[in-house]
């Protein structure tokens, strides 16, 4: 399971690194390669995400909703350095809660 969440941690820096090069090159703050490293890093992102093994891809992709509300929130805290609200540690503390639940039924499935 370490390597899962590796993986999964991975992906959402790589996705959201992505989205926010576009965000920067659409502001024209970063031209066109913004463009160019955002296409990159989405495409890694796409790689690691698929390499995850909760049994399928939709019990992957749905563990990883809380990992990337968690990264956003941190990306935000620490790139963009806006401070979060209660509710912003709120919202993310009931995604991982999700994520955790998902990772333990999983757990309990291969050895069950």
């Amino acid at each position: 399971m370490t390597l899962n969440l590796a993986l999964l941690v991975a992906s959402g820096f790589f996705e959201i690194l992505g989205c926010y090069l576009f965000f920067l090159s659409i502001g024209n703050k970063m031209g066109w390669m913004g463009y160019v490293g955002g296409v990159a890093s989405l495409i890694i992102f796409g790689i690691l995400i698929s390499l995850v093994d909760l049994g399928n891809a939709s019990r992957a992709y749905a563990a990883y909703g809380g990992i990337y509300v968690l990264a956003s929130l941190l990306w935000m805290m620490y790139v963009e350095h806006e401070k979060p609200l209660t509710t912003d540690f709120i919202g993310v503390g009931l995604c991982l809660f999700g994520t955790i639940v998902m990772f333990y039924g999983r757990l309990q499935q291969s050895s069950g």
